[in-house]
């Protein structure tokens, strides 16, 4: 064996365990949950399909009330709106249906507060339902108030790129505040009408005010 076979079987030995005990170098992890941005497209869905869902409630609320105190031309319209409504609405779409919303509420109002007629058994029973929907609907905007704080905390830090994207959802986080604060007050009014009138008060309505 010449001295250069016996110097490279030498450099072999001495490097193996270098190399096979060598560590890899770590490679930087990204996206940790941690730090994480919030996905506001996925966001903006789950608040979309809430906010139709107690929109519907409450259109089929106002739709019972107003029929069963006789105003059925405004029942009839506040239902349509109710049932046009889908998970993927869009801005112009929610603002459609929260001036009917609006529009309705105003005309309930007037119509609880103006001397009501007798009304028949069947008529009562209407009412009552219109009591458990708006209840149900109350109660689902109340349980949007933690989506709707992530996502206006997310809005807050989007790009210019996203903001375009995020109108609806924007809509939503504007729009929420006033309309549980009318809801919960045309509540009070129905009830104290019910009780008034003769109308069974479901317990629903009453545990949201």
């Amino acid at each position: 064996m010449n001295k250069l076979t016996v110097f490279a079987a030498l450099a072999v030995c001495v490097l193996a365990p270098i190399v096979g005990n060598a560590q890899m170098p770590s490679i930087p992890s990204f996206g940790s949950k941690s730090n994480a941005t919030p996905d506001l497209g996925t966001s903006q869905t789950g608040l979309v399909k809430s906010y139709v869902a107690a929109n519907k409630d409450v259109l089929t609320a106002q739709s019972k009330m107003l029929q069963a105190l006789g105003l059925k031309d405004k029942a009839a319209a506040a239902q349509a709106t109710a049932d046009s409504l889908g998970d993927g609405a869009t801005k112009g779409n929610l603002q459609d249906a929260d001036k009917v919303q609006s529009d309705d509420s105003k005309a309930l109002s007037d119509a609880l507060k103006a001397p009501a007629g007798n009304m028949d058994a069947q008529s009562k029973q209407i009412y009552t339902q219109g009591l458990i929907s708006l209840a149900s609907g109350i109660v689902k905007y109340t349980g949007m108030r933690k989506d709707i704080d992530a996502f206006k905390s997310g809005l807050s830090g989007a790009s210019p790129l996203q903001t375009p994207k995020l109108q609806t959802g924007a809509y939503i986080v504007t729009s929420f505040p006033g309309n549980l604060q009318n809801l919960t007050e045309t509540m009070k009014n129905a009830v104290a009408f019910a009780k008034s009138h003769g109308i069974d008060v479901p317990p629903e309505a009453t545990a949201v005010i």
